[in-house]
């Protein structure tokens, strides 16, 4: 899902706060249904269950946009709506369900304005109860007080924490299983898929899934699905190894352990381990051949030039990819491009802007700065920054700003050719490349902006 960015000085002086849990609900505003009895998934697809239905007119908050969908909350209940059914707006009031603090000594405004009083302090843990929503904050009620509380600070979970890590949390529902009423049918898409004991690249490995063997799908969290195997075995595989029927799963040669990828995206990092701590060997660029031999979670083994390491799978493809030619770059713009996809993989922070964790924003800010050039700090306010340019016009080095909802500019990214822009996506994924003409973007594109 992405992130909308805030304004730099949001994050220093919104709230005091000694730590932020992960499991943040960032407020976009809210929302009307607009069809009847409209599906509110357990992802950002129609392949995801059904965990309730909306009426027209339900009013939902807004957390986040992922593949044409939003992260919305309705009635206390977190889940995802198609775009197509939703109109959008800044503020509402009604009943949004209970909520919890998740930082310290954090303030309670008498409005959605770090300059306005402090009407109360909450801890972390904290319930509140939601009542309305005011651009990205939310309107709460809590120690006998009625104020506002910055998105960041506020999760509907009641810990904050990974529900997938203690096996437990809402389970996805759909089609049931047969002896447990808290999970659904999914199959394991790709070969030699790895069951661990925790959700994480670094658990150990209880046992290897094959293409198209049966789970039930026990809760998602956090990218991970805690999953109970056929024979009875209970772990996590990367969420994006599990497919909701067998006709969906992505095919790798039944006869043999390795196939042949595509590399999507320029500079794509090539890791001696499974994760971005471990060192770089090489790069390669949009097209190159590789040899995936192996999975270890969201990481694939490849073979390229007689050399073995590990790509992200979100930059393999097991077709190639189209190269399409692209006005000559700037040298500086070509630079700046090339810099920037060397942070791939670096984290997502709301709100962040150095490399400890960068949210969209923050990312170009930062970039831009290591040249010298100085961008405003928010994705509305960069899409002012330099001079605009036609899409079919751009060049390595430009930057694309992405609406959402009425025209608001809440998304932004430095193309860097070949149809493909880098960008700090969402917590998810942090820093990766992605095709601008993806349906989650193509038709969001509201300003091609070059400032080199």
């Amino acid at each position: 899902m992405h992130k909308k960015a805030i304004a730099a000085g949001l994050v220093s002086s919104v709230l005091a706060v000694t730590t932020i849990a992960s499991a943040n609900a960032a407020c976009y505003g809210v929302a009307t249904v607009t069809g009847g009895s409209v599906n509110v998934r357990s992802g950002p697809s129609t392949s995801s269950g059904v965990i309730a239905t909306a009426n027209a007119g339900d009013v939902v908050v807004i957390e986040g946009n992922s593949n044409n969908f939003h992260k919305v909350v309705l009635n206390g209940k977190e889940g995802y709506i198609s775009d197509d059914y939703l109109s959008y707006s800044n503020s509402a009031d009604g009943n949004f369900g209970t909520a919890y603090i998740t930082g310290s000594d954090v303030n309670v405004r008498s409005s959605a304005d770090t300059s306005s009083a402090v009407v109360t302090t909450a801890q972390s843990g904290t319930p509140v109860e939601v009542i309305g929503v005011n651009g990205r904050w939310y309107k709460v009620r809590v120690n006998g007080q009625t104020g506002y509380v910055s998105g960041p600070y506020v999760s509907y979970s009641s810990s904050g924490s990974s529900a997938a890590s203690s096996g437990s949390g809402s389970a996805v529902s759909g089609t049931a299983v047969s002896g447990s009423n808290s999970s659904e049918v999914r199959y394991i898409k790709g070969s030699n898929v790895r069951l661990r004991s925790g959700p994480s690249t670094s658990s150990g490995i209880l046992s290897i899934c094959n293409n198209g063997a049966q789970v039930k799908l026990n809760s998602v969290s956090n990218g991970w699905a805690y999953v109970t195997t056929s024979d009875g075995k209970t772990g996590y595989v990367a969420a994006a190894y599990l497919s909701y029927s067998p006709q969906n799963q992505v095919s790798a040669p039944a006869q043999s352990d390795s196939w042949t990828g595509y590399i999507k995206g320029n500079n794509v990092r090539v890791r001696s381990g499974p994760s971005t701590s471990y060192s770089i060997l090489t790069t390669l660029n949009n097209g190159t051949p590789v040899t995936v031999t192996s999975q270890d979670g969201s990481w694939d083994g490849v073979t390229v030039n007689g050399q073995r390491g590990y790509v992200s799978s979100v930059y393999i493809s097991s077709t190639k990819p189209v190269v399409s030619a692209s006005p000559a770059a700037s040298s500086k713009g070509q630079q700046i491009a090339n810099t920037a996809v060397q942070y791939v993989g670096y984290p997502y922070v709301y709100g962040g802007s150095d490399p400890s964790g960068f949210d969209c924003s923050g990312f170009v800010k930062y970039i831009f700065g290591l040249y010298g050039i100085t961008t405003n700090r928010t994705a509305e306010d960069q899409a002012q920054n330099g001079y605009a340019v036609d899409r079919s016009q751009l060049q390595p080095g430009d930057i694309i700003c992405f609406s959402y909802g009425s025209g608001y500019i809440g998304h932004v990214g430095i193309y860097i050719g070949n149809g493909q822009f880098v960008h700090a996506c969402n917590s998810d994924t942090g820093v990766i490349i992605t095709d601008l003409n993806s349906s989650s973007y193509t038709n969001r594109v509201a300003a091609c902006r070059r400032l080199v």
